[in-house]
């Protein structure tokens, strides 16, 4: 405690400036509200350390930050009053493109000394499936606003089914479309995520979907005799194929999916380069001046590194799930890995006694706690159809680095991993097994620090969904039976990652959950100061818990730019979970009553400021609402 106090009164010393004293009080005060509220006695020396990092980093931002968001308040005041007026407010007519390139570079490099940047995603109909941005206007006012809150980026998801439409055939025009929006707004950054798989219908709890693949792959799929191939897809035990994604044991066969000539054919693997190159190749000036920073690379369902496991017409949580190795590929595979370790016998097919994909925890054989799960086959098994997993997760990253990196070095690679929370506390971990993170007898390994430690010799990030989620919300008769404990599979995730010296981001797992208590819950894990992290992980996963540093969060992803974004409520409190994230811990100041006289200064000045935005929200609302209107007309 005394340090951060130290480091506070080192700070207010430093300067006579009313502005930094203002600010640095921030600084102080915000490392006083956290040792108030999260410290613990015997975790006071690793606490200390992080804050004073804390500290250190606020009292450099704090000034820039501050003049930044009251200059962007006046632009935008300034936009509402004169018209047309506003572009010359921001930018003299002399001003090249170069120039404000530079000032936009300018002020990001400030923007990055937040402690976790805050990203808002895309809305996911944005961009339609027949591949048309839709309400341009209104997403216009929208980063309007995200700028103006101080949000460092937009994030996009780019659906490979939109796109290639024909082999070798890319159609970018939407998304340049919505580029130059977020590039005529300035200061927003923009994170991408490449999809290999189909969208999902309204939720992640399935693999489902809305928007395909490309049809030409169906079409593959469908046709009959040696023309068709529907082996590219899944299938597992009852003989149910998934069509969400391409089988990872597939995606190496270089005669697999035709090339634009139709004559000649490539690999998946090969598919997906191109088409990250194809990306790279059209928005070039983006990645040049800085405006796309991070690059998602998907792997799986809903862009996790996972089997389809959840196959969303016929699964119901919290069903186990089911093994994905039945299709020929898989089989083959299968076969090859047993005969290099002799034995043969093992290679002809996956369990047999796994049970159904909807069965209610380990009820089969396989799964009970002393079941074959835990024999020297089940041990076989659950290492092949892990290890397949992380080599398919390193082809996609040797891929990205190919068709971005060696371009682009300093674009950040992420790869999400899946939160998969439910049945974690049965020996076997039935649901984790079938995503592909199954659990292994020898102690020394653990399926998700071979997945971090795979991104980290690929130098990525790794990425969590359902940071919001809390245990006591999805307590209902069957997540209480299942033992579904998300907040404390995500801490599992965030010191795996910590364990392998991984930074992570953390995502809302609902787009339009933008309540005070799933903020609070993302700003504990974000900040590493959650309940799990406190109680050094004595609850998690029994007896095999690894106590893991629990590490601050690279950057938050949340909800979706939309008109609930914009309501009133929603707003305001997604202002005061980017400034808490920022470094000033808005909602300490909000529900504590201090003693302090200083502090309570403090806490009026801050929310005075709070309330200044939600007024300039209340204005982008407007704005939006009107832009809709003219759009629907």
């Amino acid at each position: 405690m005394s340090a951060l106090c130290s480091c506070g009164a080192r700070t207010l010393s430093a300067t006579t400036n009313e502005k930094n004293v203002a600010s640095q009080k921030k600084a102080s005060l915000f490392a006083r509200t956290n040792s108030q509220h999260f410290l613990k006695q015997q975790q006071q020396r690793r606490r200390r350390q992080r804050n004073d990092a804390f500290c250190v980093r606020a009292e450099s931002s704090g000034e820039e930050e501050r003049d930044d968001r009251h200059r962007v308040v006046a632009t935008t005041t300034t936009e509402r009053e004169g018209g047309a007026s506003s572009s010359s407010g921001r930018r003299t007519s002399s001003q090249t493109t170069s120039d404000d390139n530079t000032k936009r570079t300018t002020i990001k490099k400030k923007k990055k000394n937040e402690i976790i940047p805050l990203f808002c995603r895309l809305a996911p109909d944005a961009i339609s499936i027949t591949n048309f941005l839709t309400k341009s206007k209104a997403l216009k006012v929208g980063f309007d606003a995200l700028r103006v809150a101080g949000v460092r980026g937009v994030h996009v998801t780019v659906f490979w089914g939109i796109v290639e439409n024909e082999p070798q055939v890319y159609d970018w025009q939407a998304y340049e479309e919505l580029f130059a929006i977020v590039d005529k707004v300035g200061e927003l950054e923009v994170s991408v995520e490449f999809a290999f798989h189909a969208r999902e219908c309204g939720g992640n709890d399935g693999d489902g979907c809305t928007a395909s693949l490309p049809v030409w792959v169906h079409e593959i799929a469908s046709r009959e005799g040696k023309e068709g191939n529907p082996e590219l897809f899944y299938m597992d035990q009852s003989g149910l194929r998934e069509n969400a994604v391409i089988s990872l044991f597939a995606e190496g066969d270089e005669s697999l999916l035709p090339t634009g000539d139709g004559k000649t054919f490539r690999s998946a693997n090969q598919c997906y380069e191109e088409f990250m190159a194809s990306f790279v190749n059209t928005f070039e000036k983006y990645f040049a001046n800085g405006t796309i920073t991070t690059a998602t690379i998907g792997a799986g369902p809903n862009g996790e590194l996972r089997y389809p496991a959840f196959p969303e017409d016929v699964w119901v949580f919290p069903g186990v799930g089911s093994f994905q190795v039945n299709d020929k590929y898989a089989l083959k595979a299968l076969q090859e890995y047993a005969n290099e370790r002799n034995c043969s016998d093992w290679g002809k097919s996956g369990p047999h006694d796994a049970g159904e994909v909807n069965d209610f925890g380990p009820v089969s054989h396989f799964f009970q706690d002393n079941g074959s799960w835990r024999t020297d086959y089940g041990q076989f098994f659950l290492t092949f159809y892990h290890d397949q997993l992380m080599k398919h997760g390193e082809r996609m990253l040797q891929s990205a680095n190919r068709a971005i990196r060696e371009k682009y070095s300093d674009v950040a690679l992420e790869m999400r991993l899946p939160n998969t929370y439910w049945w974690n506390h049965c020996e076997s971990r039935p649901a984790q097994a079938t995503s592909g993170y199954p659990r292994f007898t020898d102690q020394s390994r653990d399926a998700y620090d071979e997945a971090m430690a795979m991104l980290f010799r690929n130098n990525a990030h790794a990425s969590v969904q359902g940071g919001e989620l809390g245990d006591e919300r999805i307590a209902n008769e069957n997540t209480t039976n299942a033992q579904a404990n998300p907040e404390k599979s995500v801490s599992y995730v965030k010191q795996a990652a910590s364990r392998k010296h991984v930074e992570y981001t953390l995502e809302t797992e609902a787009l339009d959950d933008f309540s005070d208590e799933s903020f609070r819950r993302l700003y504990a894990h974000g900040m590493g100061v959650d309940a799990v992290c406190e109680a050094n992980c004595e609850s998690i996963f029994a007896e095999d818990c690894t106590l893991g540093d629990c590490s601050i969060a690279k950057r938050t992803v949340v909800g979706v730019i939309g008109s609930e974004m914009f309501e009133k409520e929603n707003w305001k409190r997604l202002c005061m979970f980017q400034q808490s994230m920022a470094g000033f811990s808005a909602w300490e100041l909000n529900k504590k009553d201090f003693q302090e006289e200083e502090e309570q200064q403090q806490n009026r000045h801050l929310f005075e400021e709070l309330e200044d935005e939600g007024k300039e929200s209340g204005f982008v609302l407007e704005r939006v609402e009107q832009s809709n209107r003219t759009a629907s007309r």
